[in-house]
């Protein structure tokens, strides 16, 4: 497990592409960080598993230095 921090704009959505490769990755977001609803503050940290749903999206946004963020 690890810990991020949220970043300005970001949802659970883009946290869920960005950590585990796939939106499903919101269940487990909300599961591991009691979360109530899918609001994320800025600066909020966050616990994120090590397993992934998807390799090839984590390493996309990892090599092209891209945080996904909705707006």
């Amino acid at each position: 497990m690890k810990r991020i921090t949220v970043k300005t704009g970001q949802t659970a959505f883009d946290i869920a592409l960005q950590e585990y490769g796939h939106p499903e990755g919101v269940l487990w977001l909300s599961d591991d960080n009691n979360l109530d609803g899918l609001q994320l503050a800025s600066g909020q940290e966050l616990i994120i598993r090590a397993e992934l749903i998807d390799r090839d999206v984590v390493n996309f946004f990892k090599n092209k230095g891209i945080n996904p963020v909705n707006h």
